[in-house]
């Protein structure tokens, strides 16, 4: 660029370029807080008044230079719902949530599968849930109650089953 005028085709260039660096820097700003997913990183940036073009090319350059990786964002959050002791079910819809694409999460089930679920519902029930399990032993509509929330948290009947026949 040079002082002088310039046509209109050179100024919307401009113009355009200038919105991509904008959208790049916000992308690179937003991913300083967490990792996220492609899609859900273009989302952001649209909900950011990006247009989907300008939205896409920033996050393309953003995966390019290796800021934005969607097998290792979801290796990460996938470790993350396992220590917040999530079952199965739960951390897949989370994942979905979060952006990432079948075969990602496919990538990350070789993680998944390591665990074990039924260890962590143990876990689960003793640490959050000792005073539902005190009122299950007694009362059948309350022992359903924690089977619901053990469900919501993602495990499966047979998981909880045998968490439960370990504690009782």
């Amino acid at each position: 660029i040079k002082k002088g005028e310039i046509n209109k085709d050179k100024y919307d260039e401009i113009v355009r370029a200038s919105k991509i660096c904008s959208a790049y820097k916000k992308g690179n700003s937003l991913l300083s807080y967490s990792s996220s997913s492609q899609k859900n990183l273009c989302y952001k940036l649209k909900s950011r008044s990006f247009d989907d073009e300008i939205s896409a090319e920033a996050v393309s350059m953003l995966t390019s230079k290796g800021y934005l990786d969607d097998d290792n964002a979801c290796e990460r959050e996938s470790q993350k719902c396992i220590k917040k002791l999530w079952g199965k079910s739960r951390i897949i819809s989370h994942l979905h949530s979060k952006g990432f694409d079948d075969s990602t999460i496919k990538a990350v089930f070789p993680i998944i599968d390591d665990t074990d679920f039924e260890k962590n519902c143990k876990k689960l029930i003793e640490r959050d849930y000792k005073r539902r399990l005190a009122e299950a032993k007694e009362d059948k509509a309350a022992m359903t109650k924690l089977v619901s929330a053990l469900r919501r948290m993602g495990y499966s009947f047979h998981e909880i089953k045998s968490a439960l026949s370990d504690i009782l």
